[in-house]
């Protein structure tokens, strides 16, 4: 009896055990170690891309950035992804993923990125390609930009500004030539009387010739004189019909007083066919300085320099010089052109060569002959090698045909005095044009 009252009070206290276990619907632990929802909330941040990820509350690390750089992007707060903690739990951020960069990104070089580097902005010159011969002055627009540094909370930024361009502009269907000679008497022999008047009854609106003048004046002294900025010559110049002169004037104020189409050079009438022939004197020797002289100061970037072939002398000049070539005319002639195909056409900034010498001597294979210089060793005038006013005529509308790219034939400025050797003067002067470096005899016997 006792032995089944004890066994009875076994099973009950297991049923009563098991239904307290029931009733208070508790569930055994799992294997693995839970945490339980009572405890700690985790915030996991999202791992840092080419934006930027931080927590709430800490500061941005920005990368380094080169002080030339602009202004660096601050992060927006749209790429900064945290979520927010429960309130009242203590929060613990997850450590980012090693190996990754959650700071600014310094932009990679050749990419396209939010801060960008400014380039520095040097001044640029635009001139539009100069016209036809004679035609019409280049339009140049300038614009000019400058930099400014400033710093703004401690960020270096760059700003640049950039001035209203600068332009200016002349009428498309002006009909301007602008023309300066450095040179001697042999200038004021093309230029002076007649030239002015070609190219005003040819239809142009804006005629400007100039010439600088020291008698004789061989390169060399030129060179010399541009070297030292020498106030030795006279400047004539002529925009209105008239000539004004200038005396002990510089080259360079010539040079910078006009934006010029064309500079023009002439050999010296003394050692102009070189050292092979002129006891060795080398007047050539600085040429190549003058032509670089005149297109690193010239106002107009688009100046072209010309040589001025100038005439052999008449057959009975008797001037010094003129034995370098055995007082023969011919060989003159030929002699200053040779010189000018070696010493002046191998620079390639020379752009041609005005042919006076070859007109003069076509127009002396006329029934003309020789009769465009000035009088010669018998006449109280003793010259012989400068030319007279027919002279001038023949030289003047080379300079005309050459430069405008007219024909000589065409011109409407013939003075009464030369109507009737007009033909004879034209058809030399277009030959001339036509074949330079050699004589073309008249068709006028």
């Amino acid at each position: 009896m006792k032995k089944i009252s004890t066994r009875l009070l076994s099973i009950l206290l297991v049923l009563t055990l098991t239904l307290a276990f029931v009733g208070c619907g508790q569930k055994p632990e799992p294997d693995d170690a839970s945490t339980p929802v009572s405890d700690v909330s985790t915030t996991t941040t999202t791992e840092a891309t080419d934006d930027t990820t931080t927590t709430v509350g800490d500061d941005t690390t920005t990368g380094d950035v080169s002080a030339d750089d602009t202004t660096t992007e601050d992060v927006s707060a749209d790429n900064n992804t945290t979520k927010k903690p429960t309130e009242g739990k203590d929060t613990t951020t997850k450590k980012p993923t090693e190996g990754k960069d959650t700071t600014t990104k310094k932009p990679t070089e050749g990419k396209d990125t939010a801060t960008s580097k400014p380039t520095s902005k040097p001044i640029y010159t635009f001139t539009t390609q100069k016209p036809t011969e004679g035609t019409t002055k280049p339009t140049t627009t300038t614009t000019t930009t400058k930099r400014t540094k400033k710093t703004v909370t401690g960020k270096t930024t760059t700003t640049t500004t950039t001035t209203a361009p600068t332009t200016t502009t002349k009428d498309p269907n002006l009909k301007s030539i602008k023309v300066l000679s450095i040179g001697h008497s042999f200038s004021k022999d093309a230029m002076e009387a007649y030239l002015w008047d070609l190219f005003k009854s040819a239809g142009y609106d804006e005629v400007v010739l100039g010439y600088l003048y020291i008698g004789g004046c061989p390169l060399e002294k030129h060179w010399t004189n541009v070297q030292g900025n020498i106030g030795a010559y006279q400047y004539a110049k002529n925009e209105s019909g008239r000539w004004n002169s200038k005396y002990n004037h510089r080259a360079k104020d010539a040079l910078l007083d006009e934006d010029w189409d064309y500079v023009t050079f002439q050999p010296s009438p003394d050692y102009g066919g070189g050292p092979e022939c002129c006891g060795g004197k080398n007047d050539y020797a600085h040429f190549n300085d003058l032509v670089n002289w005149v297109l690193d100061n010239a106002k107009n970037p688009y100046v072209e320099i010309y040589y001025h072939l100038t005439w052999s002398f008449a057959t009975d000049c008797r001037l010094w010089s003129f034995m370098y070539h055995d007082y023969d005319q011919m060989k003159q002639y030929k002699d200053f052109i040779a010189a000018t195909q070696k010493y002046v056409l191998s620079n390639r900034n020379v752009k041609g060569v005005i042919p006076c010498n070859t007109s003069i001597q076509n127009a002396r294979s006329s029934y003309l002959g020789d009769t465009f210089n000035m009088p010669g060793e018998n006449d109280p005038n003793k010259d012989g090698y400068h030319l007279n006013d027919k002279g001038d005529y023949v030289a003047a509308l080379t300079w005309f045909a050459f430069f405008s790219g007219e024909k000589a034939s065409s011109v409407t400025f013939i003075p009464d005095e030369y109507k009737d050797a007009f033909p004879a003067i034209a058809e030399a002067v277009d030959n001339a044009i036509k074949n330079p470096f050699a004589v073309t005899q008249s068709s006028y016997k």
